[in-house]
């Protein structure tokens, strides 16, 4: 019927959407350089820490000015704009204590499931 036609072109379109998107984050990491700064590893193993956060949590610096985000279940990544070596400590602090506690909620998994869904 014409319901199921719509659902079904609904549901391939985003399937379609949500595999476009999950290459350009593979594709964004690979060409991110990790961060390596003592001070950004040491606030990130703190951070996870107190999050009760197991998963070894990779920090990628892009080549992209706005680009700020969190993604992978079991290799979490946090993507960070190019502009973030030179943020104030407490913005580091307070970035990477809202990306973490997206990672320790599954944040990016539920999101995942929900447009699946």
């Amino acid at each position: 019927t014409i319901v199921v036609s719509v659902w079904s072109a609904g549901f391939a379109l985003t399937a379609l959407l949500l595999l476009v998107e999950g290459w350009r984050l593979v594709r964004i990491s690979g060409r991110a350089e990790q961060i390596r700064r003592r001070q950004w590893i040491s606030l990130v193993e703190r951070i996870a820490e107190s999050y009760d956060v197991r998963r070894r949590v990779a920090l990628l610096q892009t080549d992209s000015a706005d680009l700020l985000a969190t993604w992978g279940l079991w290799k979490p990544r946090v993507l960070l704009p190019s502009h973030a070596g030179a943020w104030s400590d407490d913005r580091i602090r307070i970035v990477l204590a809202h990306e973490l506690a997206h990672i320790r909620r599954h944040d990016w998994f539920i999101q995942i499931a929900a447009e699946v869904v």
